[in-house]
């Protein structure tokens, strides 16, 4: 397992109702991008949600468990 930091991009713009970053508890990146997805899919309707594609994905370290550590959500 590997801890990823998952955030918006400096060039996007981040809203209410949106959130900025992640850490998540994962084995690799497309495992980080399954849990995006079930995150951008629970965005209610008429939100935005596509920002969820163009987050930068890194990796911090590899010990713990799976899951998202922290998040941030910029409420509105």
């Amino acid at each position: 397992m590997q801890l990823y930091l998952v955030k918006r991009s400096q060039k996007d713009y981040v809203d209410f109702d949106e959130y900025d970053s992640f850490v998540i508890r994962a084995q690799n990146e497309l495992q980080v991008k399954n849990v995006l997805g079930k995150i951008k899919s629970s965005i209610h309707d008429g939100l935005e949600r596509e920002y969820i594609d163009r987050m930068v994905i890194s990796v911090l370290d590899k010990n713990g468990p799976a899951g998202v550590v922290c998040s941030s959500y910029n409420a509105g």
